[in-house]
């Protein structure tokens, strides 16, 4: 399984844990949290990105979920106008896939963790 979330939210998360007579819960640092629960987390700035929630994180079964793959491959395309005068050039690559959960449960989100 793996926990992901915003690194200050997971960070509040495990200090709640010991203020909320919980003593024996404790984590000083995200990898002692990895090891006491067997988890493999993650750390994530990409969560809370708007402002939206008070904290959110997702437990996850990563093996439960299938990504496939379509389209004609990965897709590269050139603009040699831009900004040509500065002998630069842009780049755009796409890669069409999809993604597809074999159980439900394997993905639980939190939001307003704090």
């Amino acid at each position: 399984l793996t926990l992901m979330g915003h690194p200050g939210n997971l960070t509040n998360l495990m200090s709640d844990t010991a203020s909320a007579g919980r003593p024996w819960l404790p984590f000083a640092s995200l990898s002692s949290l990895s090891e006491a629960t067997g988890l493999r987390v993650i750390s994530s700035t990409g969560f809370n990105a708007d402002g939206s929630t008070d904290g959110e994180a997702v437990l996850a079964d990563f093996s439960d979920l299938v990504i496939g793959l379509f389209g004609s491959g990965v897709e590269v395309s050139s603009s040699e106008d831009y900004k040509f005068g500065d002998n630069a050039v842009t780049f755009r690559v796409v890669l069409s896939a999809d993604a597809a959960v074999l159980r439900s449960g394997s993905f639980v989100y939190w939001d307003d963790l704090t």
